[in-house]
């Protein structure tokens, strides 16, 4: 027989708890609901009916409570009706929504914002609550909701209010024990629960943002190696700084140190406006930043010199998004992301931009500006001088090597082989590294001027003293202030203060404009004049190939026009109109590639007389020449897959390499560095960069099918086009089999 609740009809369990069962049900509408059944202890003993008379009392407190307050505060799980105890079955119950459970929702919530906004909506109702003095005493993961469009919180089985009746005894626990107050645990009786409510609200902000459903002990500490955020590969990059501050404060064991809920409404709220201001946010880590360096006073310069402190400064740097950017002495820079002991004495390994770097430190420095002007603050890490260990040093201070075992370096040229040059693989755990034999960093904030400066990125701090730099800053600083132009100021501040006679190089770049600009000039009034028969025909030597070649003019600098050839005539002449594919009528053409080529080398040196004569200085990147191919007999063979990976493995990567396929059909390698070589063959494929081991010997080839499919669509374009195609790198959409059957038909 059914069991019925009031109206409802008992479908199916759907959870329990320790006190009671939930069920779904449904009323003669045939509408779900949840409900909530009190379970009580079975037998006649005295500890039994003293429980169940504790448990019927609380569930009555719940109800009663809940039903006063559900039309006034939204974000609580509401009860449509109840029985305290039921007339006919003598149970005690209530109905409520179906509501998703917290663990469910959170599986489609993904960023940071979102799971903290998460938490506020709780925050703001258990506000709400506590301003009627009313306190949950029971927040967990579990015990929250999500529904109607909102966060709420449901099970109020211990909860208290100044009206209810005490059952709360002197040694009694009260709350969940992945999240319940210290206090709550020896002491709940006479605890304050709103500040109870404020630490369960901490550790289940902890949990929803971590996804660790047993929480942590104690109190939170940023630094802590398993439970701070800044340690959480998810938040590397995300501003912490206001959460962390609130997670410490919260989980405090003295209740009295602990913020109201009041607050940490208030605190979540500053996050969310910091943390979608990248200035707000900037300020607030060097702010948060130096006052942890500096808890009293924050002192305009301040410096380090044992290698512990400056590791600590350069992890709490790294941890702070929007601080950790760091200026190379060689230029350019990167985002500092940890730095710990390297393996050679002395020195230290910093990670930034995903690279290891090691160096000696010597000293770091902290210069500030003002109080609380943190736009000019930075951090300056010079170095102690080092002896090299190749001869492949960079700007003097910088070599890439291969540390193969710790605290030992070779040289880097066989890095992305993994093997010594014997073949004999590096051991596990080489890494490759760049030691800086000298020189210093600077970090600013991303929000700095100086940051904002892209000129800045010359390295200019590297030839300055620590002095220097700084007064250099110092000056910046003002000028900022005083000029209200920044395109101004930027445009003084972007030239290299060590750049030599810069007056007389402006004058010499304009100087250059104005013959470039002659140039073009010249050339776009006179190339329809000039007559390149003789040449072409001196070097078009006859020969009975399968292509032929077309030579293509092209002006750089002139204004864009039609497709420019050089015609049987021996005249440069444009297309009247510009066909797909090109079409060979009326073009000077060579069956002799090399001819081709030898032509244009003269047809430039031609030109080069002419523009001398008219008092022209030449421009070597003006003009330029391009081959044009065309197919006019048929190929004889077709590459295969094993055949591109057998000119792969066999390649040089030393060199930079392009995998081509030649008028016969044949796959080949050839050096992607020699001048007009790539147009000698009908298709061609993206370059393969010298030492990365893309060819040769210890390249996987793992792709070397969708290489094989790549090069099949390319070699079917130029037979249905006769012309020249260079292929995108696994851009194909047909399969081989439909390729190479109508490939077949142009080999007929």
């Amino acid at each position: 027989m059914a069991e019925y609740m009031g109206e409802y009809k008992i479908i199916r369990r759907m959870d329990g708890g320790g006190n009671a069962n939930v069920f779904v049900a449904e009323n003669a509408r045939g509408e779900e609901v949840a409900i909530k059944i009190l379970r009580e202890e079975s037998g006649n003993g005295k500890k039994a009916v003293k429980r169940n008379r504790k448990k019927r009392i609380r569930f009555k407190i719940e109800t009663e409570m809940v039903v006063g307050i559900q039309d006034e505060i939204k974000g609580v799980i509401p009860i449509f009706s109840y029985g305290l105890p039921d007339e006919k079955i003598k149970k005690y119950w209530y109905a409520m929504p179906i509501a998703i459970p917290l663990e469910d929702k959170l599986k489609e919530v993904k960023s940071l914002e979102d799971k903290v906004n998460c938490v506020l909506e709780l925050a703001r109702t258990l506000e709400a609550l506590h301003k009627k003095d009313i306190v949950h005493r029971d927040i967990k993961p579990k015990n929250i909701y999500f529904y109607n469009g909102k966060y709420c919180l449901g099970d109020f089985g211990l909860v208290d209010y100044p009206e209810k009746r005490d059952l709360t005894s002197l040694q009694e626990a009260v709350g969940p024990k992945a999240t319940m107050a210290p206090e709550m645990r020896y002491n709940a009786k006479n605890a304050d629960g709103k500040k109870a409510d404020v630490y369960s609200l901490a550790k289940t902000l902890w949990i929803v943002l971590t996804g660790v459903d047993h929480g942590f002990e104690g109190r939170y500490e940023e630094d802590d190696a398993i439970i701070g955020l800044r340690n959480d590969k998810r938040y590397k990059k995300e501003h912490l700084v206001e959460l962390e501050e609130l997670l410490k404060q919260a989980t405090e064991y003295d209740p009295s140190l602990r913020p109201s809920m009041e607050t940490f409404v208030t605190t979540l709220e500053k996050w969310l406006e910091v943390v979608s201001n990248f200035q707000k946010s900037n300020y607030s880590e060097w702010k948060y930043l130096q006052n942890r360096l500096f808890p009293k006073t924050v002192p305009l310069h301040a410096e380090w010199r044992d290698i512990d402190s400056i590791i600590k400064i350069l992890n709490d740097i790294g941890s702070m998004p929007g601080l950790n950017h760091m200026f190379f002495p060689t230029g350019g820079g990167q985002d500092v992301e940890s730095a710990k002991y390297a393996n050679e004495e002395g020195c230290i390994c910093l990670v930034a931009g995903g690279c290891n770097y090691i160096f000696k430190p010597y000293r770091l420095e902290l210069e500030n500006y003002g109080k609380r002007d943190y736009r000019w603050s930075y951090f300056r890490l010079q170095l102690e001088p080092i002896e090299p260990i190749s001869n492949a040093i960079y700007e003097d201070c910088r070599e890439s090597l291969i540390e193969d075992f710790p605290g030992h370096y070779i040289e880097s040229n066989l890095a992305s082989y993994g093997r010594y040059d014997d073949g004999t693989e590096f051991p596990k755990g080489h890494r490759q590294v760049d030691r800086f034999l000298n020189g210093s960093f600077v970090i600013f904030s991303k929000q700095s001027v100086y940051n904002h400066i892209s000129g800045t990125y010359d390295a200019r701090h590297n030839k300055m003293s620590s002095m220097e730099f700084r007064h250099y800053i110092g000056t910046m600083r003002q000028s900022y202030y005083m000029m209200k132009d920044f395109t101004k100021f930027s445009s003084i501040y972007q030239k290299n203060p060590f750049s030599i006679k810069e007056e007389k190089e402006d004058v010499e770049t304009h100087r250059r404009i104005e013959e470039s600009c002659k140039f073009d000039k010249f050339i776009e009034e006179n190339w329809n004049k000039w007559c390149l028969k003789d040449i072409c025909d001196e070097n078009n030597n006859k020969n009975d190939g399968k292509l032929e070649f077309a030579i293509m003019f092209h002006i750089n600098g002139g204004t864009f026009g039609a497709r420019k050839y050089v015609a049987e005539t021996g005249y440069i002449c444009e297309e009247d109109v510009i066909p797909y594919p090109v079409s060979k009528d009326g073009k000077y053409l060579f069956t002799d590639f090399n001819g081709a080529v030898k032509a244009i080398v003269e047809m430039k040196d031609y030109i080069k007389k002419i523009c001398s004569e008219s008092g022209i200085v030449w421009q070597e990147m003006g003009i330029y020449f391009t081959i044009k191919l065309f197919r006019i007999k048929p190929p004889s063979h077709i590459f295969t897959e094993e055949e591109i990976k057998e000119v792969l493995r066999a390649g040089n990567d030393f060199r930079n390499n392009r995998l081509v396929i030649d008028e016969e059909g044949y796959a080949q390698l050839i050096d992607s560095d020699l001048h007009y070589e790539c147009y000698r063959y009908p298709v061609s494929q993206e370059s393969y960069d010298a030492r990365n081991n893309y060819v040769g010997q210890y390249a996987n080839l793992d792709d070397v099918g969708e290489i094989y499919l790549a090069m099949l669509d390319g070699w079917l374009h130029h037979l249905r086009t006769g012309q020249r195609y260079d292929v995108d790198y696994y851009d194909q959409c047909e399969d081989a089999e439909k390729m190479l059957a109508e490939i077949k038909q142009y080999y007929q």
